[in-house]
């Protein structure tokens, strides 16, 4: 067995298992802070990227490279860093804002 493809399958499930373990609390609390719902909405993009990396490499390692071409070429396979790459950038804003705007803002007003 491939251990990329293990890999990308542990990822998967792990991401998937922490997505679970994130929606429960945030019922149980009936709330959900920004961190938590950033930290949800990143595990949900690993889990899209790795379940997409896991069917490409499953496609190489059994050698059909038709369907393999074919699946690299789909909107999903170019997709697959994108919601990634944007809740990093609205987390990272996130705390950008809340370091240099709001800190800033207090310590002003001393």
């Amino acid at each position: 067995m491939d251990l990329a493809l293990i890999l990308y399958i542990y990822l998967c499930c792990v991401a998937l298992l922490g997505v679970g373990l994130f929606i429960t609390n945030w019922v149980r609390l009936r709330k959900a802070t920004y961190v938590y719902a950033y930290m949800t909405l990143l595990l949900v993009s690993i889990v899209y990227d790795s379940a997409l990396m896991s069917v490409a490499r499953y496609l190489h390692n059994i050698g059909d490279f038709d369907r393999g071409t074919a699946f690299l070429n789909t909107g999903l396979w170019t997709s697959r860093l994108f919601p990634m790459a944007l809740v990093l950038t609205i987390f990272v804003t996130h705390m950008y804002y809340r370091f240099f705007i709001e800190r800033g803002q207090l310590d002003d007003s001393n």
